[in-house]
């Protein structure tokens, strides 16, 4: 690793023979000068994690045999150049932790033979382009941490290539297009924190490959449709802080890779479905603040992989001592504003990874049983509002 400091010189436009340059990771300031236009046979230019400020000169448009473009993590603003929609040979182009401002320009639609596009976490507005369609050979796409606003463009189920696609955190809104069906690559979708809106599609029931799909922090309506069920390397599903309603469809107990299950915050009803966690994989599952009843299946009593879970302000029911078992990787877990009744068992003393455990305002009665107190990692204990009698265990007031 180098320190190089100060501006890139002007002269570096006589270097007209340059195939590769790289003057990444260092400490090199100033503006990218317009003399790089004479750069003609450059086919790999790396200059992020640098200090370069500035706008991207139009005349990188120039460098027709560019086939890797890295200005990422510096300070550039301004637009991003249409000129750049004249590097047909561009396959990498990294523009992610700048300043870069205004609308994705329409011309990014030429590159072709574009594999990878990082366009995140910058300040570009506007629509996104329908012209991204044509970037047929596109694994990655991120936009991701922007302000784009208005519609996913029904052009993106054109991008028949896309194994990672990503626009969490704009100001994106309208249905989520149908035609993402059509990108059965896709490993990865991440459209949360949007204002998307409308129904979520039976199509992405056809993305079988993908196995990370969060959807959370949106506006969408209706139930989780059953076509979910296709999705069998999911292993990461948020759906959380929508507007979803109807019951959760039984058809998520066929998803066995299923690590990440959070579908809180919702309108969600009904039972929970029998045999989630048949795959014995869950680690998270969050159903809290929905409108959910009936008792807690026997498949999530026995599911020895929970690390977090939350069932707190729904209106489950059933015997506490019996609906719940011994998790050993357990770390936090929210009964609380439910209508459990029963005892505690004394088995959650057997959870020794505990931290936080909740059971505020159910239906418990009886005692509190010493062998929490063998819970030497629990730092939050909530069992208030309910109907425990007895004394505190000693080893609980030390």
């Amino acid at each position: 690793m180098n320190q190089l400091s100060g501006t890139i010189p002007p002269e570096i436009g006589k270097l007209t023979n340059l195939v590769y340059l790289d003057l990444s990771i260092n400490k090199i300031s100033g503006t990218i000068p317009p003399q790089i236009r004479s750069l003609t046979k450059l086919e790999t230019l790396h200059i992020f994690g640098n200090q370069l400020n500035g706008s991207i000169p139009e005349e990188i448009g120039h460098l027709r045999s560019l086939t890797e473009l890295a200005l990422n993590t510096n300070f550039l603003d301004g637009s991003i150049p249409s000129s750049l929609g004249i590097l047909n040979n561009l396959s990498y182009l990294y523009l992610y932790e700048n300043h870069l401002s205004g609308s994705i320009p329409a011309e990014i639609g030429k590159l072709v033979n574009l594999v990878e596009c990082y366009l995140d976490t910058n300040h570009l507005t506007g629509n996104i382009p329908p012209e991204i369609g044509n970037l047929i050979n596109a694994k990655i796409f991120y936009a991701f941490s922007n302000e784009l606003y208005g519609p996913i463009p029904a052009e993106i189920g054109k991008m028949k290539s896309l194994e990672n696609l990503s626009f969490q955190t704009n100001n994106l809104s309208g249905p989520i297009p149908k035609t993402i069906g059509d990108l059965t690559e896709l490993k990865l979708l991440h459209l949360y924190t949007n204002q998307l809106s409308s129904l979520i599609p039976s199509e992405l029931g056809n993305l079988k490959n993908l196995n990370d799909l969060q959807l959370s922090n949106n506006q969408l309506t209706g139930p989780i449709p059953a076509s979910i069920r296709n999705l069998r390397n999911l292993q990461t599903l948020f759906l959380r802080d929508n507007k979803l309603s109807g019951s959760i469809p039984k058809e998520l107990a066929y998803l066995d890779n299923l690590v990440v299950l959070e579908i809180d915050e919702n309108q969600l009803s009904g039972h929970l479905p029998e045999h989630l966690c048949q795959g014995g994989k869950l680690e998270s599952f969050t159903v809290n603040s929905n409108k959910l009843t009936g008792p807690i299946p026997r498949s999530l009593s026995n599911c020895s992989s929970f690390k977090r879970v939350r069932f707190d302000n729904n209106s489950f029911t059933g015997n506490l001592s019996e609906a719940f078992g011994i998790y050993p990787e357990l770390q936090f877990i929210n009964l609380s504003d439910n209508d459990f009744h029963g005892e505690l068992n004394n088995n959650w003393g057997k959870c020794k990874n505990l931290t936080n455990l909740q059971v505020a305002r159910n239906n418990i009665s009886g005692s509190i049983p010493p062998e929490i107190g063998n819970i030497y990692r629990l730092e939050r204990l909530d069992l208030s509002s309910n109907h425990l009698v007895g004394q505190i265990p000693r080893n609980l007031e030390n």
